[in-house]
């Protein structure tokens, strides 16, 4: 039997969903409670270090740190790239994300300069 080789575990209680980093080939989202993935998210790797996932825009979107200075950005409902943005040079492992947003109704509600 193989084990499953994790690092990195984010997850969104909202929407019942685990993202966890597979160290041997990308991400794994799960739908929970379901015991198998529901999409696999390829990041390339050539290193064996933690890289980073984390959920954005309301869970529909995973940003995934890589051991080559990019994040990859998925929908959670395809495991096609949406972007691809280079962070650092391609020796550099991101290994810690964050995201934030700014709902567009907050936003409209401000009053004019």
């Amino acid at each position: 039997m193989t084990a499953l080789r994790s690092g990195h575990v984010s997850i969104c209680y909202r929407k019942r969903l685990l993202l966890v980093e597979n160290i041997s080939r990308g991400f794994d989202l799960y739908d929970l409670p379901r015991s198998s993935p529901s999409y696999a998210f390829p990041v390339p790797t050539k290193k064996r270090c933690i890289k980073a996932g984390v959920f954005a825009e309301d869970s529909s979107l995973v940003a995934c740190g890589s051991d080559h200075g990019k994040i990859y950005m998925f929908s959670t409902a395809s495991p096609v790239p949406l972007q691809i943005m280079r962070q650092a040079s391609r020796w550099t492992a991101i290994q810690a994300l964050d995201v934030s947003f700014t709902p567009i109704k907050l936003l409209k509600n401000l009053p004019s300069p």
